[in-house]
């Protein structure tokens, strides 16, 4: 359809194009699961026609939609003659399509021809890889059947809805040495230990309106700070890390990351937060203590995600090469 698109830039071809129809030279032009085509020599009466037509396009396979092009009464799918195109249905339709579906349809083409007193308004609309699309006017969604636009069976949108690309923010931290028991200071608690923490996107859109938590317990560590390079404030070097602690009941600390004028492209990551802390060593010595009480418990948010949550113990911080066993003399 786009290269069509691209091939019709003139009133006789697309006049070629419809006589086609007319004479049955070319069922192909005929009103389809591909083509529509839509009188518009006078203002639009209905709008929510516009985004009826443009979601079923996009939740379908794409098409292309003829503004200013009547059909025969007798044969609805059968275009007829170019009728015009009423130059206040320009801004109509640009207006509906850019704020009545939701989400917006990326790669929507439009032209008129010609470019000086348009007659026809010819609209590309591609299929969609962040389908389904609801119209807004009134709240349904589309698809294409044959030549028709008609409302999304239940079990389709929950099909599609499956199907449509999200983020999906997972946290990414750098794992440091094992530190030995004769390295722990006499409160029994380890030396600062480093980490560094990331959000990697491992989803299929772009993740927008981020927004972390990191929750540590001062049960068993202590000393949890911002570090820096020594030349930089902490909130140069990481701006959107604030400490919230004051929010919690329990006296947690609390950490949240947000960003909303930034953006994490799939396969992609930022850094977070670089921290210090230093825990008990009971967390070495008894399984069961570490394994109840994290080092941290962590939730992710953006635009279009499920919220991702989890819980990262001492044990997953460690390089693997220096992980020991630890013996309680």
């Amino acid at each position: 359809m786009l290269e069509l698109f691209k091939k019709l830039t003139t009133l006789p071809e697309i006049e070629s194009f419809i006589q086609g129809a007319s004479s049955d030279t070319d069922i192909e032009a005929r009103e389809n699961s591909n083509i529509e085509y839509k009188e518009a020599n006078q203002k639009f009466s209905n709008t929510n026609e516009i985004g009826k037509d443009v979601s079923a396009f996009a939740n379908s396979e794409g098409g292309l939609i003829f503004y200013g092009v009547k059909c025969d009464p007798s044969d609805p799918t059968k275009p007829q003659a170019i009728t015009g195109l009423d130059a206040k249905n320009i801004e109509t339709f640009d207006r509906v399509v850019n704020s009545s579906i939701h989400y917006p349809v990326n790669g929507l083409k439009k032209k008129l021809i010609p470019d000086h007193n348009p007659q026809v308004m010819l609209v590309y609309v591609p299929q969609s890889d962040e389908s389904p699309h609801q119209n807004a006017g009134d709240n349904k969604y589309y698809v294409r059947l044959g030549s028709e636009s008609k409302p999304m069976p239940h079990y389709l949108v929950e099909l599609y809805f499956g199907k449509r690309r999200r983020p999906k923010l997972n946290i990414r931290f750098d794992h440091f040495l094992q530190p030995t028991l004769q390295s722990f200071h006499d409160d029994n608690f380890s030396p600062h230990c480093p980490l560094h923490l990331g959000l990697t996107n491992s989803g299929r859109a772009i993740a927008k309106y981020i927004r972390a938590v990191f929750i540590f317990p001062g049960d068993y560590i202590k000393n949890l700070k911002l570090v820096t390079d020594g030349t930089h404030h902490v909130f140069e070097i990481f701006p959107h890390m604030h400490l919230i602690s004051d929010l919690n009941p329990l006296g947690h600390k609390v950490w949240e990351y947000t960003a909303n004028n930034e953006v994490i492209h799939p396969g992609t990551e930022v850094s977070v937060a670089r921290f210090q802390f230093r825990f008990d060593r009971a967390l070495l010595l008894e399984s069961d203590t570490e394994g109840n009480n994290p080092i941290f418990e962590w939730t992710t948010y953006a635009e279009g995600m499920e919220r991702q949550t989890g819980k990262v113990i001492l044990s997953s911080l460690f390089n693997p090469s220096s992980i020991h066993r630890v013996i309680n003399n």
